[in-house]
């Protein structure tokens, strides 16, 4: 009987310090997603796609009722987008990846590094990085588009022929 108590209190306590360093280990994720402000960063970051897609939308040369039109599913993508990513809603999943990612220690020195000038420079700088970086894919993607459409059409075509039009 005493083995048998003994083990249980063995399998409790080990048990409970692992439980109390994912606890540890979890805060340290949290604290690294709170300094970077991923919270903030969320909703600027869904309303710059949202007006890359307007930008996309108005480079199609459509007429104005169309726009119109269109512009008022792009709004409704975009609002069912926001809601499903509000931050209450991802946090845990983010933190959950950062778990995954990061061991405890590593998201120590992420926090010790963004408590410094230079992390926070990194945090307020980071919005604008990712700004131009989209406008560097856009500018990218826009100079191959013309391509893109005409293997697009080729595909079409040679889909009609083998398979039917219908």
């Amino acid at each position: 009987m005493r083995l048998g108590t003994l083990v249980f209190l063995l399998t409790f306590l080990f048990s409970s310090l692992s439980y109390a360093d994912m606890s540890s280990h979890r805060k340290a994720a949290e604290e690294v997603l709170i300094l970077t402000a991923v919270d903030r960063m969320i909703e600027p970051a869904f309303q710059q796609i949202e007006q890359m897609q307007l930008t996309q939308l108005r480079q199609m040369d459509l007429p104005e009722e169309a726009y119109s039109h269109a512009q008022k599913y792009i709004q409704r993508i975009y609002q069912l987008m926001a809601g499903e990513m509000r931050w209450d809603n991802i946090k845990e999943d983010y933190i959950n990846l950062y778990v995954d990612v990061f061991s405890e220690s590593e998201l120590r020195e992420l926090i010790r590094f963004y408590e410094t000038p230079l992390g926070q420079k990194l945090i307020e700088k980071t919005p604008v990085l990712m700004q131009r970086s989209m406008l560097i894919g856009q500018q990218k993607m826009m100079r191959v588009m013309p391509e893109i459409q005409a293997i697009s059409r080729e595909m079409m075509q040679e889909l009609k022929e083998k398979y039917g039009s219908e």
